[in-house]
């Protein structure tokens, strides 16, 4: 469904306060322009809407004071349509997210998002889901990536065949030291 206003509550609906300050804080932002899935390697066309997660870190204080990530929405990571999906999961508390679906124009090289066409997939409120995973800062400021403290990327990095031991491990400690933490194999 196509989004066209009105408002939506958990049981399949957004806050039309919501949809409005995504289609504010997203319209025109400039995103990666090599067409690649943040999933695979993978490619995606601009011929029609892609399929994107979108976030906002309104709740997660010690990351949003401590690396000034404004409380606006971000997108987060694309999917081609062979890691096309229809849920968050496992959501992330403090995180507000969105899986949609938007338009994406070129103009000279450069990608942008066109929130004219949106349609929402999926919306997970920043009070739901599983506690904010503790990723240390410098992990943080090293990769420059937000997305890192989100569950569903998280376990996208654990579940891969190719991911170095190293990480693997680090994430397994990571996991370790979370009192109920979502599964991620």
């Amino acid at each position: 469904m196509w989004w066209g206003g009105g408002s939506w509550s958990m049981d399949g609906a957004v806050p039309a306060a919501v949809v409005e300050s995504l289609r504010q804080d997203i319209h025109g932002e400039r995103v990666i322009s090599a067409r690649r899935c943040d999933y695979c390697t993978g490619t995606f066309s601009i011929e029609a809407p892609v399929l994107y997660e979108v976030a906002r870190y309104s709740d997660v204080d010690y990351f949003t004071d401590t690396l000034g990530i404004p409380e606006t929405w971000i997108p987060d990571a694309a999917r081609c349509t062979a890691c096309t999906r229809t849920t968050i999961e496992p959501a992330t508390e403090g995180v507000e997210e969105l899986l949609i679906r938007i338009g994406v124009t070129e103009t000279r090289g450069l990608l942008r998002l066109d929130a004219s066409e949106l349609e929402i997939i999926e919306y997970s409120p920043s009070s739901t889901g599983y506690e904010a995973p503790p990723v240390q800062l410098n992990v943080l400021l090293d990769t420059g990536d937000p997305g890192a403290i989100r569950w569903q990327r998280l376990k996208h990095v654990y579940g891969m065949d190719a991911a170095p031991p190293e990480v693997r491990a680090a994430l397994d400690q990571l996991l370790a030291r979370v009192a109920d933490p979502p599964e991620l194999g």
